[in-house]
């Protein structure tokens, strides 16, 4: 059973959240702002904003899906649905905000990475909108030490 212990406010513009991811440990959480092309960080336990990842030096287009792991912050970029969807990668004890490492699927169809999942060292990304069909599921390579995804393992779009 869950039981609402706080509701935290928001004092910004009226803005979508498209996704929240824990980190492993619990301590950390993040969330995508679409409209402010924004992810902000809280720390878990206070629930204080920590960081703030905007542009420019963010390098977001259109944050959407969100993934925490022990080391990054893997975002994807929706980009409007004008262009095939990216990925922004971040280390998490990095203070600059500027990214480590940027990836980009190479299925040009592919708009709107959504969910991200990581297991193993293989993340799967749920894309919910593609310019040729409903939808897709692919994963990918990604090594935690390094911040990089690379790839892709395998692409689905039979499911959608």
């Amino acid at each position: 059973m869950y039981r609402l212990t706080e509701i935290m406010s928001n004092d910004t513009p009226l803005n979508l959240i498209f996704e929240v991811s824990f980190n492993p440990a619990g301590t950390l959480f993040a969330v995508t702002s679409g409209q402010a092309n924004q992810v902000v960080m809280f720390d878990a336990r206070t629930r204080s904003v920590l960081r703030v990842y905007q542009n420019s030096e963010a390098g977001l287009d259109n944050p959407h899906g969100i993934l925490l792991t022990d080391k990054h912050m893997v975002v994807s970029n929706a980009h409007n649905g004008l262009r095939s969807s990216s990925f922004t990668i971040y280390q998490l004890n990095d203070l600059s905000h500027k990214p480590v490492s940027f990836y980009e699927t190479p299925y040009q169809h592919l708009r709107e990475a959504h969910s991200l999942v990581l297991h193993n060292n293989i993340l799967v990304v749920t894309y919910s909108e593609n310019a040729e069909g409903p939808g897709a599921v692919v994963s990918y390579q990604f090594d935690d030490e390094a911040g990089m995804i690379s790839g892709p393992i395998c692409r689905r779009e039979s499911f959608f």
